[in-house]
């Protein structure tokens, strides 16, 4: 299957091509790092706070179409919580997609030769789930990048999208990806998308 991908690339398409932090076909590795540049405050009995276009915001008021970051601690606890300047390492990357469009009475029906959709469009929640390390602060769990898209989409958010929500509160750092990353070079290509290859326990296509 790679020796086929490869074999459509451009001519002239070679290492550097892969790190492309607009594309979605280049995700963030295991590995890579994260740094928290300023104080951030968790309420009491909260375990998260959520990022969107450089600023910290309560859930309410996050649009949940566009891109936005969700940091996490591991426990919950009664008295407000600081978490200070640090680097994170990547522990480990996992694509989620969880279906939000239930309770919009979505159904399908056939007339005659053609499939429609009825009263609501089909959307999903696409979020990359980065877990963090910190021998400091051990209680820091994850942050999730993430956004809604309509399914016949299906795109996870790349990594623009990410340093976007997150501005200047957070700072990546990805891994430099090995060498078979060469095929996240392949042009942005209209729904079914192809997997994100350097992560094959997750499948973005549907």
């Amino acid at each position: 299957m790679v020796s086929v991908l490869l074999g459509m690339l451009p001519a002239g398409c070679g290492y550097e091509s892969g790190r492309d932090e607009s594309s979605h076909y280049y995700s963030v590795k295991q590995g890579s790092r994260l740094v928290l540049n300023r104080t951030l405050t968790i309420a009491p009995n909260q375990v998260a706070v959520y990022l969107q276009h450089g600023e910290v915001k309560p859930h309410d008021d996050i649009d949940f179409y566009y891109p936005n970051c969700k940091f996490e601690l591991y426990s919950i606890c009664e008295e407000q919580r600081r978490v200070v300047p640090d680097t994170f390492r990547v522990s480990r990357v996992v694509d989620e997609r969880n279906d939000v469009s239930l309770g919009y009475g979505i159904h399908a029906s056939l007339a005659g030769a053609a499939l429609s959709i009825g009263d609501a469009p089909q959307v999903y929640s696409y979020a990359t789930v980065m877990y963090l390390e910190s021998a400091l602060q051990p209680d820091v769990f994850r942050i999730s990048c993430q956004h809604q898209e309509d399914v016949f989409i299906d795109q996870y958010l790349s990594i623009e999208q990410m340093r976007e929500a997150m501005g200047g509160v957070f700072t990546l750092e990805p891994a430099a990806p090995q060498v078979s990353e060469s095929i996240r070079a392949l042009p942005d290509l209209p729904w079914p998308v192809y997997p994100r290859y350097d992560r094959l326990d997750t499948v973005s296509a549907v």
